[in-house]
């Protein structure tokens, strides 16, 4: 048996999801109408859903979808009980979910999201607003967030488009990738690789064993330490630098001035513009300093 409830949803609209025996997809469209559907899987899946709470609520013009999957009370059923959650809802609508072992997935434009599994990966499209995204060992990525992102993961990795604010990335052995983000970014992982496109505002990053690279450092305060990962940071040319490198057993070489001050040499004398302040710190890794190519 298929359970399908359908919503008419024209105002703010907020869905939520705790589906604890399976996969949540999320697809957005044009219409202001909410779609749930439920597909069981498993000898006691037309159980499950017949008790799984579907219901929307009112409150001044916002509207919430609540879906709760309960979980079986039996070992047995927990275990031969698979439920996918499918949701279709309005472009914009905001989402909080979360899942046992399941996958998480969305598609098209979603508001702000809150994410949460167990073991599952989470993969979205574009979030306009704040995104929150946290699973133990699945891997989370995003095509883009327009507000604020916080990313969490243990042992999966990170890949995330543009952030339109800060970013607050945190692996245990997976690596983070993030093509550009506008606030300020910190990012920490023991074993996996860092890699950023643009830094609009300064980071602190961290790794033990991992490499660190950036691409292009525009502005801020940019603190980089490793232990024995390497470290490749390219300041965006017409920056003013000052840049104070360390490492005990490693290499350095800079393509700037190493301990340098004032405006560089790049930009128009006598002009102020984009300023950075460039720290790093190794161990054994090496450290190197570039500029980005024209």
């Amino acid at each position: 048996m298929i359970r399908q409830e359908r919503f008419d949803t024209p105002g703010r609209v907020e869905v939520i999801v705790d589906n604890k025996l399976g996969d949540v997809r999320l697809r957005t469209h044009a219409a202001p109408v909410t779609e749930v559907e439920l597909r069981p899987e498993g000898p006691h899946g037309d159980e499950v859903i017949e008790n799984a709470r579907v219901e929307l609520q009112k409150f001044d013009g916002d509207e919430k979808v609540i879906v709760e999957v309960p979980e079986p009370s039996g070992f047995l059923w927990r275990k031969e009980t698979d439920v996918v959650v499918l949701v279709r809802l309005p472009e914009g609508a905001s989402v909080d979910v979360a899942t046992a072992a399941g996958k998480i997935t969305g598609e098209g434009t979603l508001g702000a999201t809150r994410a949460r599994t167990a073991s599952g990966d989470v993969s979205l499209g574009p979030v306009e607003g704040d995104l929150s995204a946290r699973t133990a060992s699945g891997d989370v990525t995003a095509a883009s967030v327009t507000g604020g992102a916080e990313l969490t993961t243990a042992s999966g990795s990170v890949r995330c488009g543009p952030v339109g604010q800060t970013a607050l990335v945190k692996t245990a052995s997976g690596d983070i990738d993030v093509e550009s983000v506008a606030g300020r970014m910190t990012a920490e992982t023991a074993s996996g690789d860092i890699g950023v496109g643009v830094l609009q505002d300064g980071c602190d990053l961290k790794t033990v064993s991992g490499d660190q690279r950036v691409r292009q450092l525009v502005t801020g305060k940019a603190d980089f330490k490793t232990v024995s990962g390497d470290l490749t940071i390219s300041v965006a040319r017409g920056t003013a630098v000052t840049i104070d490198v360390e490492s005990l057993s490693g290499a350095l070489s800079s393509e700037i001035e190493l301990s340098s001050e004032g405006p560089d040499d790049e930009g128009p004398a006598g002009q102020s513009g984009p300023r950075a302040e460039l720290r790093a710190r190794s161990v054994s890794g090496d450290v190197r300093i570039r500029r980005t190519p024209a």
